[in-house]
């Protein structure tokens, strides 16, 4: 019974120091970071209602990368650019990025696609 009890108190402690705190560190990827705070600036729904995906990609600024924005609805309708450069690259970063709307419920998805300049 005491070398049941004395596992069982290791292993919660031993849990506890495994799952610690990452120090506030995001592990959100940074595309997503980025549109989240253009969010909470309320610079993105607007722009995702009006389905305005330039305008979305020129706030955008990722140094070292490329970067495309496509708008996609639930029913599988995407505002954006359909063959970007992206499509050509190796490597491709997408974020994705949820809103309900704006004035109305109205979700679409904004997709930021980044990759590494040459």
């Amino acid at each position: 019974m005491i070398a049941a009890i004395t596992i069982m108190i290791f292993l919660v402690t031993a849990g506890n120091a495994y799952y610690a705190s990452n120090g506030g560190v995001s592990r959100a990827p940074p595309g997503h970071e980025m549109l989240k705070e253009l969010d909470d600036m309320n610079a993105l729904r607007p722009l995702a209602a009006a389905r305005d995906f330039g305008a979305i990609n020129e706030l955008i600024d990722v140094p070292g990368f490329m970067h495309d924005v496509r708008i996609c609805d639930f029913r599988g309708t995407c505002w954006g650019n359909q063959t970007g450069a992206w499509s050509s690259s190796r490597n491709v970063a997408v974020s994705g990025y949820v809103v309900s709307g704006f004035d109305s419920y109205d979700p679409v998805e904004i997709r930021l696609y980044m990759w590494r300049t040459p």
